[in-house]
């Protein structure tokens, strides 16, 4: 494997290959596997290497984020197309310390228009990584909101217990014998309805129960 070499590019056209590479990036998060397109495989189409330029943008303010997988641009001077290199990026420095006023003014003005500048592209790259990350998650917020949708439906519902009639055959042992007693008229009725509806059981073991439970109760 070769060595990194340092590319003989101006530091706007480092800009112009780092801004592109993040473009990329962001578009690959919504292409498909097989369309997705790596750094290495993007890079050749400006006929440089991947390694040549990291190599290259380590002696500018050129810096890629680890955690975003993004080039950040702090503080970035690229208002001349002139080929920068760590010397001479140096005796730049040194020169504008000790330029005229005018120079001192002119190049002021420059670099805020350049940093203004790169300050507008930075936020559209993070607004677009805001954007994607945001489709990301739809699908889960989606899912979210119809669990949560399902339990305030589920609260709306009420168990209620349906009693059930036991009928104690413990103490309905006995041979059943008849006896005759009065009784209203409107509560048999209620009975017979009542023995409808419950037809499994005959009326004589539910006039027993029932005469039991009443006793149980208020005994």
């Amino acid at each position: 494997m070769s060595k990194p070499k340092k590319l003989n590019l101006p530091i706007s056209e480092l800009t112009k290959i780092a801004l592109s590479i993040n473009k990329n990036t962001i578009d690959n998060r919504t292409r498909n596997k097989e369309k997705k397109i790596t750094t290495d495989t993007f890079i050749r189409q400006f006929e440089i290497q991947r390694k040549d330029f990291s190599e290259t943008i380590k002696d500018t303010n050129i810096e890629y984020n680890k955690s975003t997988f993004q080039y950040t641009f702090d503080g970035l001077n690229n208002s001349s197309d002139t080929k920068i290199t760590p010397t001479e990026k140096t005796h730049r420095s040194r020169s504008d310390t000790i330029g005229t006023p005018a120079n001192k003014i002119h190049n002021n003005y420059s670099d805020t228009k350049v940093a203004s500048t790169n300050k507008t592209e930075s936020e559209t790259i993070e607004t677009n990584v805001s954007i994607v990350e945001f489709e990301n998650m739809k699908s889960g917020l989606v899912e979210m909101l119809e669990w949560y949708r399902r339990q305030r439906k589920n609260e709306n519902i009420i168990d209620i217990e349906i009693p059930k009639i036991n009928i104690n055959r413990e103490k309905l042992t006995e041979q059943a014998v008849t006896r005759g007693f009065k009784i209203y008229p409107v509560v048999v009725t209620e009975f017979k309805k009542f023995c409808n509806h419950n037809s499994q059981y005959t009326m004589q073991d539910l006039m027993a129960m029932a005469l039991l439970e009443y006793c149980d109760k208020y005994k």
